[in-house]
């Protein structure tokens, strides 16, 4: 018998709990307010899956037409930003020269400038432009490969990158870059905008206590049904048993988790 089980199947053997991984949401037990009227759906979005736990839904609101409008707005941002597709706006810049700017959606624009801005922030240590060593490593559209590539490969496909090559128009919602080999990869930002989006379209409603997850990142408003901070444990790294390393308490707060012991 297996050891550990998959996100898929602790969700349909366990559906009180949210898995978010590297993550693991935990309800609280003691003492609270009266418990709400609690509501929990998800599913697929963004090569990863989605969640959202409400701990006192409002009344009047059509669970139905909430999560279809969450996952309209969820595959919009697919469309914009994904690079698992050609015909995302992202796909588009990928795949063009460097011959002039091009237009992108304002979300797009927002997410790419908040990309350059930690760029810049931290020396390069995030880099949008890192999707030629994505692809070389297994992890992009490519799909994976058996084996590590060499010290020349990577080599060649960092010669590819550079966010300083990347330039954002002053005036209007385009870009441009100034190598036609760059490609950028928003992975490691547009799950925590898609997080945002859903937040706010559970506040435009009303909703005053959720928790959003999508692919490990997670925002918080509001008490959980015991009307405590949501409870999010962290999962301890780790090729046996899954088991809890620290839980963090939030309230009206987000959390951002990435880890690489579930792909080598």
């Amino acid at each position: 018998m297996r050891a550990t089980l998959t996100r898929r199947e602790l969700l349909e053997r366990a559906p009180a709990t949210l898995l978010a991984a590297p993550l693991l949401t935990i309800v609280g037990c003691g003492d609270g307010r009266p418990a709400g009227r609690a509501t929990n759906f998800g599913g697929a979005t963004m090569g990863t899956s989605y969640g959202v736990r409400i701990s006192d839904l409002p009344t009047g609101i059509d669970t139905r037409e909430l999560t279809a409008e969450i996952e309209r707005r969820l595959e919009q941002i697919n469309l914009q930003m994904s690079t698992y597709r050609a015909d995302s706006e992202l796909s588009r810049f990928n795949a063009g020269g460097d011959d002039g700017w091009v237009e992108v959606s304002p979300a797009t624009r927002n997410v790419v400038d908040r990309a350059l801005a930690t760029s810049r922030l931290t020396r390069g240590a995030f880099d949008p432009t890192v999707g030629p060593l994505v692809d070389l490593w297994g992890f992009g559209p490519t799909g994976p490969r058996a084996h590590a590539p060499g010290d020349k490969q990577i080599a060649g496909a960092m010669s590819r990158m550079g966010f300083s090559r990347i330039a954002a128009s002053p005036t209007a919602t385009a870009l441009r870059k100034a190598d036609p080999r760059l490609q950028v990869d928003l992975s490691g930002i547009a799950k925590g905008f898609g997080v945002d989006e859903v937040a706010r379209l559970l506040d435009a409603v009303g909703i005053e206590h959720y928790l959003v997850e999508i692919g490990g990142e997670l925002r918080s408003r509001g008490l959980n049904l015991n009307g405590e901070p949501w409870r999010v444990g962290v999962e301890k790294p780790g090729r046996g048993r899954q088991s809890v390393q620290t839980v963090v308490r939030l309230h009206d707060a987000a959390l951002v988790t990435s880890g690489d012991y579930r792909n080598f």
